[in-house]
């Protein structure tokens, strides 16, 4: 069994060069019709995670959804009810893979969001809250150096040891202690034990859904060498 895919050609360029040598561009758009095997993905408040590094990119621009449900029933006055009316900031999503195999998961775990339906956690993947003092097992407070940034709680962190390991957790609050230190506190206790040299980052993760059906798959190379790129647009949920 082949995958089948159908489609046009949307442009071509044809180079002739000397002799036999020419020169033959060719863009195809086309359906992919793909199955998607269900996998499990690491979860965090029964939301899936997205574990590959990406970069979410803001811009400037918003758009304003102002969505109406109309009732006419032919006879009596026309009734209008708000379905959507607020300010939705739409951003860029985009990360990196190499190699076939994961460039198929990638594609995997876009299909498995469901169009927009499904929503899934994006770390930072940065030291946005920098351990100053060590961490045990049963503690719910984390001390972190303060940045002076505002950030309001509640919101989920991930917490990487140095050997790999992740943690997800809720802070409940986050309240300036002294001048240097951000004290966060957990919902949960951390659940392991770290110095500050074992910790490598503690990022903030945010919840997305796609903001629409588009998602562009960008490739180079082939084989192990294969670098797959994909973007999308998404908006906070």
């Amino acid at each position: 069994v082949m995958p089948m895919r159908t489609g046009f050609v949307s442009s071509l360029q044809f180079e002739k060069m000397h002799m036999d040598n020419n020169f033959v561009s060719v863009s195809l758009s086309a359906n992919d019709y793909y199955q998607n095997t269900p996998t499990s993905y690491t979860q965090f408040e029964n939301i899936d995670i997205l574990l590959n590094p990406s970069v979410v990119k803001s811009s400037v621009a918003m758009s304003v959804s102002q969505k109406l449900n109309v009732l006419d029933n032919g006879v009596g006055s026309v009734k209008k009810y708000a379905a959507e009316n607020r300010l939705r900031n739409v951003e860029s999503h985009t990360w990196l893979v190499k190699g076939a195999a994961a460039s198929a998961e990638a594609r995997r775990w876009v299909l498995s969001r469901k169009g927009q339906l499904l929503p899934f956690w994006v770390p930072t993947w940065q030291n946005d809250f920098e351990l100053i003092n060590p961490l045990s097992s049963a503690d719910t407070i984390v001390d972190c150096k303060s940045s002076g940034a505002a950030l309001k709680a509640p919101f989920v962190i991930m917490m990487q040891k140095n050997d790999g390991s992740l943690t997800f957790r809720r802070v409940s609050s986050a309240l300036k202690f002294d001048e240097t230190t951000l004290r966060l506190t957990l919902t949960d206790d951390v659940g392991f034990d770290s110095d500050i040299s074992q910790m490598k980052k503690i990022s903030l993760m945010r919840v997305y859904r796609h903001a629409s059906d588009l998602t562009t798959f960008s490739h180079q190379g082939r084989g192990d060498n294969l670098i797959t790129e994909i973007s999308m647009p998404i908006t906070t949920v």
